[in-house]
Protein backbone atom coordinates (compact mmCIF):
# COMPACT_ATOMS: atom_id res chain seq x y z
CA UNK A 1 0.00 0.00 0.00
CA UNK A 2 1.49 3.55 -0.98
CA UNK A 3 0.61 6.42 1.45
CA UNK A 4 -0.16 9.91 -0.24
CA UNK A 5 0.64 12.90 1.57
CA UNK A 6 -1.41 15.16 2.12
CA UNK A 7 -2.74 18.22 4.69
CA UNK A 8 -5.79 19.35 6.31
CA UNK A 9 -5.72 23.11 7.43
CA UNK A 10 -7.68 26.32 8.53
CA UNK A 11 -5.90 28.29 5.61
CA UNK A 12 -5.49 28.08 2.03
CA UNK A 13 -1.48 28.24 1.28
CA UNK A 14 -1.01 28.25 -2.25
CA UNK A 15 0.04 26.30 -4.92
CA UNK A 16 3.60 25.62 -3.94
CA UNK A 17 2.95 23.35 -1.07
CA UNK A 18 1.44 20.69 -3.75
CA UNK A 19 4.93 20.11 -4.51
CA UNK A 20 4.83 18.29 -1.02
CA UNK A 21 1.60 16.91 -1.47
CA UNK A 22 -1.15 15.26 -3.54
CA UNK A 23 -4.12 16.37 -1.41
CA UNK A 24 -4.87 19.24 0.56
CA UNK A 25 -8.11 20.14 2.82
CA UNK A 26 -9.05 23.26 3.52
CA UNK A 27 -11.48 24.59 6.29
CA UNK A 28 -12.48 28.04 6.79
CA UNK A 29 -15.49 30.32 7.17
CA UNK A 30 -17.42 31.49 4.33
CA UNK A 31 -15.86 35.08 2.95
CA UNK A 32 -18.67 37.99 3.50
CA UNK A 33 -20.65 35.68 5.77
CA UNK A 34 -20.91 36.36 9.24
CA UNK A 35 -22.11 34.33 12.29
CA UNK A 36 -25.76 34.89 13.33
CA UNK A 37 -25.75 34.91 17.12
CA UNK A 38 -29.00 33.95 18.99
CA UNK A 39 -29.17 34.60 22.58
CA UNK A 40 -31.01 31.80 24.83
CA UNK A 41 -31.31 34.31 27.92
CA UNK A 42 -28.99 34.94 30.78
CA UNK A 43 -26.01 31.85 30.61
CA UNK A 44 -26.00 30.78 26.82
CA UNK A 45 -25.43 31.77 23.30
CA UNK A 46 -25.90 30.37 20.47
CA UNK A 47 -24.16 30.98 17.18
CA UNK A 48 -25.17 29.82 13.96
CA UNK A 49 -21.92 29.64 11.02
CA UNK A 50 -21.28 28.71 6.98
CA UNK A 51 -17.92 27.23 7.10
CA UNK A 52 -16.40 26.01 3.57
CA UNK A 53 -14.74 22.81 3.13
CA UNK A 54 -12.57 22.06 0.08
CA UNK A 55 -10.88 19.40 -0.96
CA UNK A 56 -8.14 19.82 -3.71
CA UNK A 57 -6.13 16.61 -5.78
CA UNK A 58 -3.40 17.43 -7.86
CA UNK A 59 -2.96 15.97 -11.22
CA UNK A 60 0.52 14.97 -10.86
CA UNK A 61 2.07 12.96 -13.80
CA UNK A 62 3.45 9.85 -13.17
CA UNK A 63 1.78 9.67 -9.91
CA UNK A 64 0.19 6.03 -8.46
CA UNK A 65 -3.10 7.56 -8.27
CA UNK A 66 -5.90 8.62 -9.98
CA UNK A 67 -7.09 12.16 -8.93
CA UNK A 68 -10.76 11.31 -9.40
CA UNK A 69 -10.81 8.45 -7.31
CA UNK A 70 -8.53 10.27 -4.89
CA UNK A 71 -10.95 13.12 -4.40
CA UNK A 72 -13.86 10.62 -4.29
CA UNK A 73 -12.33 8.98 -1.53
CA UNK A 74 -11.38 12.14 0.46
CA UNK A 75 -15.23 13.24 -0.09
CA UNK A 76 -16.63 10.60 1.58
CA UNK A 77 -14.00 10.94 4.37
CA UNK A 78 -14.93 14.35 5.44
CA UNK A 79 -18.96 13.22 4.80
CA UNK A 80 -18.22 10.48 7.58
CA UNK A 81 -16.87 13.26 9.83
CA UNK A 82 -19.64 15.47 9.43
CA UNK A 83 -22.32 12.40 9.71
CA UNK A 84 -20.14 11.76 13.03
CA UNK A 85 -20.28 15.48 14.05
CA UNK A 86 -24.03 16.09 13.47
CA UNK A 87 -24.58 12.59 15.35
CA UNK A 88 -22.88 14.22 18.66
CA UNK A 89 -23.48 18.00 18.27
CA UNK A 90 -26.27 20.16 17.41
CA UNK A 91 -28.26 20.84 14.38
CA UNK A 92 -25.83 20.56 11.53
CA UNK A 93 -26.23 20.91 7.26
CA UNK A 94 -24.23 20.57 4.79
CA UNK A 95 -24.49 22.10 1.12
CA UNK A 96 -24.48 19.24 -1.47
CA UNK A 97 -20.70 19.03 -2.88
CA UNK A 98 -19.81 21.20 -5.81
CA UNK A 99 -16.71 20.61 -8.26
CA UNK A 100 -14.86 23.70 -9.36
CA UNK A 101 -11.67 22.02 -11.28
CA UNK A 102 -8.94 23.91 -12.13
CA UNK A 103 -5.99 22.86 -14.69
CA UNK A 104 -3.87 20.22 -12.93
CA UNK A 105 -6.02 20.26 -9.92
CA UNK A 106 -9.18 18.68 -9.39
CA UNK A 107 -11.67 20.91 -6.07
CA UNK A 108 -14.69 19.83 -4.58
CA UNK A 109 -16.38 22.59 -2.17
CA UNK A 110 -19.43 22.41 0.50
CA UNK A 111 -20.88 24.55 2.68
CA UNK A 112 -21.67 23.72 6.44
CA UNK A 113 -23.73 25.67 8.63
CA UNK A 114 -22.63 24.59 11.85
CA UNK A 115 -24.66 25.45 15.14
CA UNK A 116 -23.10 25.73 18.80
CA UNK A 117 -24.08 26.97 22.09
CA UNK A 118 -21.48 28.62 24.28
CA UNK A 119 -22.21 30.08 27.92
CA UNK A 120 -21.79 33.61 28.26
CA UNK A 121 -17.78 34.76 29.55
Amino acid sequence: MTLLTGNVSQVWVGKSTFNANDWYITVGPVINVEAILQDLGSWNKRYVERVQVDVWVMEKRGANYVAERLRQDLIQEVDRCFLHYASINAPFNVDNWHEADEVGMRRSTAVATVCYEKVRA
